[in-house]
């Protein structure tokens, strides 16, 4: 309904106030009453789920049966509830419209009970997904995170390391399989994209060989040129160093 602002009387101070007056002012009083009554004042949350867990991701609006203006519900907050929140509702019939990313939407019936009504249990909505989830695979080593996005059926769409080289996922270079992941998009749990995911690596560490340096103490430089090049070592310049006293 629209809220009709009526005829309202003023009166001078040390003036009686007539009864039309007071009668004017109990209207006015009485028409907001049934404007708020309309607005409604109750209060109801809906919990939206999938794949076992909540969904913040999603957009909960809230419509009358009776026809009016649809109410959005506010998102969660910091909490373990996970609960969207319908406010200022008129007890009665509803319908929640439910829709989040990578989810089928749905369309759910329910009843606003009266604002002085005892709580209800909030109204759980179970949305199935259109697409895979992503797997948390931060910290993984490369070749774990591409096998956990293959059985997610996706794959790496970005593969590039710290330093910003880009990498091929379907054909990770050997010394890049151990490497480990340090970032990912989306954040494990979000809807992957139809072309895949994308991953941060760390650098690759290349193992140089190493050899075990004999003893060359006493030896002449060709001696010692001789051992080094058995090593496969290569001697470059030698120089006599000599020593003096003070």
């Amino acid at each position: 309904m629209a809220l009709d602002k009526p005829a309202l009387a003023r009166a001078n101070p040390g003036q009686p106030i007539t009864a039309q007056g007071w009668n004017g002012i109990i209207d006015a009083v009485d028409r907001l009453y049934d404007f708020a009554q309309t607005i409604g004042s109750t209060v109801f949350e809906v919990r939206v789920v999938g794949d076992g867990g909540p969904i913040a991701t999603a957009t909960v609006v809230a419509v009358p049966a009776s026809g009016g203006a649809p109410v959005a519900a506010i998102p969660p907050q910091i909490d373990r509830t996970q609960s969207y929140v319908l406010g200022g509702l008129s007890a009665g019939e509803w319908t929640a419209h439910v829709t989040a990313p990578g989810f089928v939407a749905r369309s759910v019936p329910f009843t606003a009970p009266a604002a002085d009504a005892p709580a209800t249990e909030p109204l759980a909505i179970t949305l199935e997904r259109t697409r895979a989830a992503m797997p948390d695979v931060f910290g993984m080593r490369a070749f774990e995170a591409i096998a956990a996005l293959k059985e997610a059926g996706s794959r790496a769409d970005v593969l590039i390391d710290i330093t910003g080289r880009v990498l091929s996922g379907s054909n990770l270079p050997d010394d890049y399989r151990s490497t480990v992941v340090l970032a990912q998009q989306p954040r494990a749990g979000e809807t992957l994209p139809a072309t895949g995911a994308r991953l941060v690596l760390s650098a690759s560490l290349v193992e140089e060989p190493v050899v075990e340096m004999p003893n060359l103490v006493g030896l002449s430089p060709n001696e010692a040129k001789e051992v080094l090049g058995r090593l496969g070592l290569v001697v470059g310049e030698i120089k006599t160093v000599f020593g003096g006293g003070s």
